[in-house]
């Protein structure tokens, strides 16, 4: 199938898009419930199984990205600095995407592993400790998703180190 351009762009000449259709389908659903599937496009050849499998597996892929986006943006405010170079931009840019990624990090550890102790958040470089002056050491051990709140905390205050 080919996806024509929109009438309003004409005069670009723009050659159609073809795309393919991937239709997925739960399986083994529990008694009285409806399955879910979920029709994907893609102007990938999808000739294989396996060329099928790589589409699939690269939708999955799209809510850890918009994640990613969303803490950039909201976490981080990045939209909102005005800063008077484009390189001023770029640099503060790719700091706030290793915040961004860190917090997406955190939040991984904290929901997959809740009862991780709190090390488990420190152990990709740089091994900096999420603690700093504003929190108090805690008593006994610290649970993965205790730190992931204070990490999210910190950082939104605008403290995280």
């Amino acid at each position: 199938m080919d996806v024509r351009p929109p009438k309003h762009l004409a005069a670009r000449r723009l050659d159609p898009v073809p795309i393919c259709a991937i239709r997925l389908q739960e399986i083994d659903v529990p008694a009285g419930q409806e399955p879910i599937s979920w029709l994907l496009l893609t102007s990938l050849a999808v000739d294989t199984i396996e060329q099928d499998d790589r589409c699939v597996l690269w939708y999955t892929y799209r809510w850890a990205i918009e994640r990613f986006h969303f803490t950039l943006k909201s976490g981080g405010n990045y939209e909102k600095l005005q800063l008077e170079t484009a390189d001023c931009l770029w640099r503060a840019l790719a700091i706030y995407m290793i915040v961004a990624w860190r917090l997406l990090y955190v939040d991984l550890v904290a929901r997959t592993h809740p009862h991780a102790p709190g090390r488990a958040l420190h152990n990709l470089p740089p091994r900096r400790q999420v603690e700093g002056p504003l929190v108090s050491p805690p008593q006994g051990p610290r649970r993965a998703a205790d730190t992931a709140r204070r990490t999210y905390c910190r950082s939104l205050a605008g403290h995280a180190r």
